[in-house]
C-alpha cells in the first residue's frame, strides 16, 4: 500500500524532474497539486524558482465535502455533470465530452480505489487534513496565490487570511 500524503507526492515530483534532467522549476499547483507543490518547495527550496498556487488544498480545514464525495461516487453522466459544475463559475463550460472523459478515466483499473484512498486520507470526515498555510508563508522563493472569489470547493477566505504574507490575487467571476 503506497503512501498518499503530500511528502510522497513531492518525492514523485522529484523523481519525475530527475528523470527529465530538470534542475530548477517554476511550479504552478492547483488544489491538491498546490499542496504537493508547497511540500516540494519546502523540501527542495533550491530547486524551485517560484511557486504559484491556484486555490491550493490544505490552507484551512473547510472544503466542500459534497464535491469530494460526489466526485468519488459519481458513475453516471448526470451525477458527474452536477459535480463538475461546482468547479466552474459558468456551468455551461462543463461539456458532455468533459463529463465522458472524466467518467472514462474513473473506469481505468485502480482509479476508483485510488480516489477513495485520496479522499479518505486528504479530506477525512469532510475536513482538510493538511495545514500548509504557515509553511507556504515561510518559503524563500517568490510565492503567489490565485483564487476565485466564487470558489465552491475551497473558500477564498483561506487565501485572504494570507494577504499580508504573500501576494494574493482574488479573481471575480471565477
Amino acid at each position: 500500500d503506497r503512501a498518499v500524503d503530500g511528502a510522497s507526492f513531492a518525492a514523485d515530483l522529484d523523481r519525475a524532474l530527475a528523470a527529465l534532467a530538470i534542475d530548477k522549476v517554476h511550479i504552478v499547483g492547483h488544489s491538491m497539486g498546490g499542496a504537493i507543490a508547497v511540500y516540494f518547495a519546502h523540501w527542495q527550496p533550491e530547486r524551485v524558482a517560484s511557486l504559484t498556487l491556484i486555490a491550493p488544498a490544505g490552507f484551512g480545514s473547510e472544503i466542500n465535502a459534497e464535491f469530494i464525495d460526489g466526485f468519488v461516487r459519481a458513475q453516471r453522466r448526470r451525477e458527474m455533470q452536477e459535480v463538475l459544475s461546482l468547479l466552474v463559475h459558468d456551468p455551461s463550460l462543463v461539456s458532455r465530452a468533459m463529463v465522458e472523459d472524466v467518467l472514462r478515466y474513473k473506469r481505468l483499473d485502480g482509479v476508483q480505489a485510488a480516489l477513495e484512498t485520496l479522499a479518505r486520507e486528504w479530506f477525512p470526515n469532510g475536513i482538510q487534513r493538511e495545514g500548509l498555510a504557515d509553511m507556504a508563508t515561510h518559503l524563500k522563493m517568490p510565492v503567489q496565490i490565485i483564487w476565485g472569489r466564487d470558489d465552491r470547493i475551497i473558500p477564498p477566505a483561506h487565501a485572504e487570511a494570507l494577504a499580508g504574507h504573500v501576494p494574493v490575487h482574488i479573481l471575480d467571476e471565477a
